[in-house]
């Protein structure tokens, strides 16, 4: 089983770095990512404790963009801890948020957030891999937001089986990368049995991944 998707409660999550791994050794997880929103504190703790419990790892992390003026979510994955120039621009980020969207009268228009395009440059600055988070939320622009980024979230809980087909089907129109992960926030979600049955019946897609991940790991 593969998850690389999740939250703890250094961002939105409801568990702990450790009590999020231990619900994924429980479940038979073998490889995961910790991809708190806008923050890499998690990263240390979790690559330690899956040392400790031997799950391969990979450094993630979900950051906010912005493409004409709709929210997307863009999961970064890195073979090893991302750049410091990286973490810094995070932390800025997060604190501009913070600030103009107390002092927004609209609600409606993302704030804060960085340009899809350059949100991409700053994971390939660091050696990492841009791929499009919870893509079902964004399908009536996705073939625009393909353009930008080097894979998909193909499998997830919040996809039908349909939707999953289609987005496997767009990585190999585009020869883009497929990842797989629950999103999970500390409550599982319902579908987590079909997320678990698709990651067993399609888990040749993730393995060109997988295989540039770890290759790029000094």
């Amino acid at each position: 089983m593969i998850d690389l998707h999740q939250h703890t409660n250094c961002s939105d999550g409801l568990l702990s770095i450790e009590e999020t791994i231990h619900r994924c050794i429980n479940n038979h997880v073998k490889t995961i990512s910790i991809t708190d929103h806008d923050s890499f504190q998690s990263q240390n703790d979790a690559i330690l404790i899956c040392k400790k419990n031997n799950i391969k790892y990979i450094y993630g992390v979900e950051l906010s963009a912005v493409y004409e003026n709709q929210s997307v979510h863009v999961l970064g994955y890195f073979p090893n801890y991302p750049s410091s120039s990286l973490e810094r621009y995070v932390a800025n980020q997060r604190i501009i948020t913070t600030v103009k969207a107390n002092r927004s009268k609209s609600k409606s228009v993302p704030v804060g957030y960085y340009p899809i395009e350059e949100i991409t440059r700053l994971i390939h600055a660091s050696n990492g891999y841009a791929i499009l988070a919870h893509p079902v939320i964004y399908s009536p622009i996705i073939n625009e937001l393909v353009s930008m980024v080097d894979g998909i979230e193909c499998i997830n809980p919040s996809q039908d089986l349909e939707f999953t087909e289609e987005m496997i089907q767009l990585c190999r129109e585009f020869n883009l990368l497929c990842t797989f992960g629950t999103d999970f926030h500390g409550i599982e979600h319902e579908n987590i049995h079909n997320y678990n049955s698709l990651c067993e019946q399609y888990s040749h897609v993730i393995e060109p991944f997988l295989s540039k991940i770890h290759s790029r790991t000094l």
